[in-house]
């Protein structure tokens, strides 16, 4: 493991380096997190701005939480609308 590497959970140093990511990310989403918490600790985690969600979760709700970075984010339309089951 390289000495410089943040450890796991942690953001990478500032102008440190990051590989570019374009895709989704399945979370479980905690009870007591709303869905934009989850998404700015992805922001940071990631050092990525251009993030968004496919729908909110209401804050008490555990579940999976479709998270779409970078160019993913334009397939977001497609997962907008569909229901959710609690």
């Amino acid at each position: 493991m390289d000495a410089a590497a943040p450890a796991v959970g942690e953001p990478a140093p500032a102008g440190a380096a990051r590989p570019r990511f374009d895709g989704y990310l399945v979370v479980d989403k905690p009870a007591g997190w709303t869905s934009f918490d989850v998404v700015a600790r992805a922001r940071r985690l990631l050092g990525e701005r251009k993030i968004g969600h496919a729908g909110t979760l209401d804050p008490a709700a555990t579940g999976v939480l479709p998270i779409a970075v970078g160019s993913a984010r334009k397939t977001l339309e497609y997962l907008a609308g569909a229901d959710k089951t609690y």
